[in-house]
């Protein structure tokens, strides 16, 4: 019922589907064949990397050596012992 209703006018992407087929062959051609990208990879992205793993070896090294949590795990170590 819907389609009815628009009547003669047709939808924008299917216009460029019912022209002459130029806009279809350029579209198959560039299906065909895709444009290369290269990954380039930037100069920031290994020393964020580094960054990232210090902070986080930085931070689980502050937990862990945390009394309450070192008491915590051996509470939990000694009830899996048991």
């Amino acid at each position: 019922m819907r389609v009815a209703r628009l009547g003669s006018a047709a939808p924008a992407l299917a216009t460029s589907l019912m022209a002459d087929g130029a806009d279809l062959s350029e579209r198959v051609d560039r299906l065909l064949r895709p444009v290369r990208r290269t990954a380039r990879r930037g100069h920031r992205e290994p020393i964020l990397t580094a960054s990232a793993g210090l902070l986080l070896t930085g931070a689980l090294i502050a937990v862990m050596a945390h009394p309450v949590t070192l008491h915590s795990a051996h509470e939990c170590l000694e009830f899996l012992i048991q």
